[in-house]
Formats: structure tokens, sequence, C-alpha cells
């Protein structure tokens, strides 16, 4: 596997993990996963590692850096950085000059996260064709006080935006 360290057009960065071709028309199925509030790599490595082992290219967004994502009020819950993320490896993956050049399969894009990224999950599934699978680990900003109201996590009407009720 390539560990990829990158930045988004728009300038946020991004991990990612790239398993091995075998044979060079191989194209593997994309993840973008968005991490939970003051999540950070460390956290999910184990897990994406695992995914990527099993030809899964891995894109993980920040919303700030890599440090200050570890900070409890740097969040979001529209999608935006997870499509971004999303959008910079379908592009990547045109560019000769870049790692993920012809490695993803842009028919089989899985978009996932865990707690405030599993909101954005749902909101990006929403906005992007196509998405294969959705996954959302434990939906929503959560704290001693549960979820916040509308706009600031999903609503049931968001989750059967992507595709139908789960």
């Amino acid at each position: 596997m390539t560990f990829l360290n990158a930045t988004t057009s728009e300038g946020h960065p991004l991990y990612g993990l790239i398993p091995t071709k075998d044979t060079d028309d191989r194209k593997f199925p994309l993840i973008g996963f968005n991490h939970g509030s003051t999540g950070q790599w460390e956290f999910y490595n184990d897990n994406l590692n695992h995914f990527a082992s099993h030809g899964y290219v891995i894109v993980f967004p920040f919303i700030k850096n890599p440090d200050d994502d570890k900070k409890p009020f740097t969040t979001n819950t529209d999608g935006k950085y997870l499509k971004q993320t999303i959008e910079y490896a379908k592009q990547a993956n045109k560019d000769p000059s870049s790692p993920l050049f012809n490695m993803i399969d842009v028919e089989n894009v899985v978009v996932a996260g865990h707690s405030m990224g599993a909101t954005c999950s749902i909101m990006a599934s929403k906005a992007m064709d196509p998405v294969k699978l959705t996954v959302t680990q434990h939906p929503g900003i959560c704290g001693p006080f549960g979820p916040p109201p509308s706009p600031d996590t999903w609503m049931p009407s968001d989750r059967e935006a992507t595709y139908g009720s789960i």
C-alpha cells in the first residue's frame, strides 16, 4: 500500500491509502471516509488499512488539518469536505502525474463516516452521483445532551435521499 498525503484544490488536506495493483488494468473502488468530532487518522488507521488491503482506495478528509481537527469545535455536518475529497480523488484518477492515476473505479464509490463524519456521509451522498453505498457509523454529533437539531445533524428525509430508507 501507498500512503497518500495530499491537498484538495480548495486547500484542504487529506490522507489516503492506495492498494498495490496486480495488473495495469485493475481499478479499485473508492471509499471516502470522514472522521468524527475530534477524530484523528490514528483512530481509524487500522480499519482503513484493512479496507485498503482488500482492494479499496481510501481518501480521508480533514476539515482544517490533522492537528486542528482534534479540537472539539472543529466541526462540519454538511459533507462539504467529504465531497471535495472524493472529487479530488476522481480528478486525480485522470491525472498522469498523480499516484491515483487510473487507480479508481469511479462507478464504485462508497461514502462513509463515523459520528460527525457519518452525518457528513449522509449529506454528501445526497448530492453525489454515483454512490454505490453509504455507510454511517453512529451518525450525528453526539455528546452528553444528544445530537443538535437540524440543520446541524441529519434528518430522516436526508437519510432517505441516499437511495431510500436504510
